[in-house]
């Protein structure tokens, strides 16, 4: 979108200062050539924009709602900004990860292919060997016309790291669960921000079927 570069300095006095309360929304700020970056010291808040999208991250949400407001605040900002100037959305996505700590490694490993691998089939019986352990799998869902994938596995400490590099207070073994809702290519909306409130309230009540009913079966919670 050729507008953005003439806009990145527009674009960052919008989104760094709220216009009401005159408080900085982010600690720091950085211009590159095709990006406008915010983010707090401590890195647990991310929002970026670009020539082609625009993202947020927040590592430790304090209530269940909050990614969700903040989505639409700065990502609202940025739709109001452009306006008729965004001709196409090619995807619009929410992503959400979870990390349960668990006391019994290989019991964690044992009921997650009691829940989704058909071990009694013809191929399992002629290994003649059990089954010993999972590693992480994705499985991707239909919903209406958007999708979601879930990702979900036993890992430890290590492997964990290598997900959130430098990550603080991760336990030794948990069940990891991610889950990506997503639509690709949507029909342009006529109020694109109105659109990704709807599509947040829908990726929102899968997540919280997935984490709430999904993942404490499996935990046995």
């Amino acid at each position: 979108m050729p507008a953005f570069f003439d806009s990145k300095s527009k674009l960052l006095d919008l989104l760094y200062k709220d216009s009401k309360t005159k408080k900085n929304n982010f600690e720091h700020w950085q211009l590159t050539d095709d990006r406008v970056i915010l983010f707090d010291a401590d890195k647990s808040r991310n929002f970026f924009v670009s020539f082609q999208n625009c993202g947020y991250t927040r590592f430790n949400a304090p209530t269940e709602n909050y990614a969700r407001d903040q989505i639409l605040k700065y990502a609202g900002e940025v739709f109001d900004y452009f306006g008729d100037a965004i001709e196409t959305v090619l995807r619009v996505g929410y992503r959400e990860t979870r990390v349960n700590p668990v006391e019994d490694f290989d019991s964690l490993s044992q009921r997650l292919i009691q829940n989704f691998v058909k071990t009694d089939g013809s191929f399992f019986k002629s290994l003649n060997c059990p089954m010993y352990d999972v590693a992480l799998f994705p499985m991707v869902f239909k919903h209406g016309s958007n999708k979601f994938q879930v990702t979900l596995g036993p890992m430890k400490k290590d492997q964990l790291q290598t997900v959130w590099e430098g990550g603080d207070d991760l336990p030794d073994q948990a069940l990891f669960a991610d889950v990506d809702y997503y639509a690709i290519q949507p029909p342009r909306p006529a109020n694109l921000r109105n659109y990704v409130a709807e599509f947040l309230s829908k990726a929102r009540d899968v997540n919280a079927k997935i984490v709430g009913d999904f993942t404490a079966n499996i935990l046995n919670l």
